[in-house]
């Protein structure tokens, strides 16, 4: 339990009761119940991995924007700077809520309003690509503000007010322009493919030539398949705790160096990672001269308390005192030999 994946549990949560539902009622009721056993998918917390890749394209898609206008920008890491002020693209301006929501809402209507898979799917994109571009224009004119306007014209906006009106003006346009392409419904048989594509016959068009037996072997084996999970999955689960490597009398060692390199006691660079909980951690600053280089090390065993691996509350960085500029991998030469940096 080494991660805050709990959003994978939920999923194939959610895809067990959709098994249960198709093992039960059979293929032929689960194609009606398709559409809506397929939108419990929005109900998981999802987007969390989304918010650093949103933070980065919102942020250059408004400097791009602001070059085009004719602005000094200057763009550090999700640093936006104009010559009248200094503005971050937070992680609650990635715009993800509106993304997630966007697309559960243009799922519904697609499933809804259209009946052809091209249009649904045509849709279905349009609500994802959308509002990742609204929330671009949104940063945009909130920098274009605090620049004609002053710090004080923008800071009086409240932003996630305004940011909830501009997403409900770019869902109704989206409404608008998607209700031009509908197809309208037409009573019949539900088509094979999936989805009902027709109204519900009315119960005077119903006619049931004999009772229903549930009770199939096919019911029975799916019965035992789900007390087999239910029991292997405890067992399972103790099995694997109590077969974990302890952590009692774990250290952690740094590596050795040579001159003119020298471990210090000294803790003179203000730089620190940010980790929750970890079994065992170090911390190791080494000098050479005027050049500091100061080492973390994590150990997660699994099964403390209040700490993960991966999760969104570790971070490399205090985020205080030190600025995000950038990301990714660079290469130096030492030694006639490429060295690879991340």
């Amino acid at each position: 339990n080494l991660t805050t994946t709990a959003v994978v549990e939920q999923f194939w949560a959610i895809i067990f009761i959709i098994g249960v539902v198709w093992g039960i009622l059979g293929t032929a009721a689960i194609r009606p119940l398709l559409f809506p056993l397929t939108f419990l998918i929005f109900a998981l917390p999802l987007g969390e991995g989304l918010i650093p890749s949103l933070q980065d394209f919102s942020a250059r898609f408004a400097v791009k924007f602001l070059s085009a206008s004719g602005i000094p920008v200057l763009l550090e890491g999700r640093y936006i700077t104009v010559p009248h002020g200094k503005w971050e693209v937070a992680e609650v301006c990635s715009g993800v809520r509106y993304l997630v929501a966007s697309l559960a809402v243009g799922f519904l209507f697609a499933g809804v309003i259209y009946r052809s898979w091209v249009r649904r799917v045509g849709f279905f994109l349009a609500s994802a690509i959308i509002p990742i571009l609204a929330n671009g224009v949104r940063i945009y004119a909130i920098v274009v503000i605090g620049y004609v306007g002053g710090d004080r014209l923008a800071l009086s906006v409240d932003h996630v007010l305004a940011g909830l009106v501009f997403f409900t003006i770019i869902m109704l346009l989206l409404f608008l322009v998607g209700m031009r392409w509908r197809e309208d419904k037409k009573r019949g048989v539900p088509a094979a493919g999936g989805w009902e594509e027709s109204m519900p016959p009315t119960p005077g068009d119903l006619k049931v030539p004999y009772e229903t037996d549930y009770f199939t072997p096919r019911t029975g084996m799916l019965l035992i398949g789900i007390l087999l999970l239910i029991v292997l999955g405890p067992l399972s689960a103790k099995y694997q705790w109590s077969h974990r490597p302890g952590a009692e009398g774990m250290s952690l060692a740094g590596p050795t160096v040579s001159a003119p390199w020298s471990a210090s006691q000294r803790d003179n660079l203000p730089w620190d990672a940010q980790f929750q909980s970890p079994t065992v951690e170090l911390r190791r600053t080494y000098e050479s001269g005027s050049q500091t280089v100061k080492l973390y090390m994590a150990y997660y065993g699994g099964g403390q308390a209040g700490g993960k691996l991966v999760s969104s509350m570790n971070q490399l960085y205090d985020r205080p005192r030190w600025l995000r500029i950038g990301e990714g991998r660079k290469s130096a030469e030492l030694e006639d030999q490429s060295v690879r940096m991340h």
